[in-house]
């Protein structure tokens, strides 16, 4: 199979990481981030689009790029 694939920008720590989706929407930066959560060994996967002002990320919006069929290459 041969797919597009996402530049991916890593953390120094390997926590979060960046993308740019491309699609029907135009360009879109996106965020990953594992949080360690109170039961031990336990990490918590956020996914989203980056606020550009508050450089947050937001699972709650739907962008809906339609390139979800691309995996990411760091």
């Amino acid at each position: 199979m041969n797919l597009d694939k996402y530049d991916l920008k890593v953390s120094q720590n390997f926590i979060s990481f960046q993308f740019v989706s491309e699609g029907k929407n135009g360009k879109i930066l996106k965020g990953i981030i594992f949080t360690l959560i109170e039961a031990p060994n336990i990490w918590n996967l956020g996914f989203g689009d980056i606020d550009a002002i508050s450089g947050e990320i937001s699972d709650l919006v739907v962008s809906d790029n339609r390139d979800s069929e691309k995996y990411w290459q760091q």
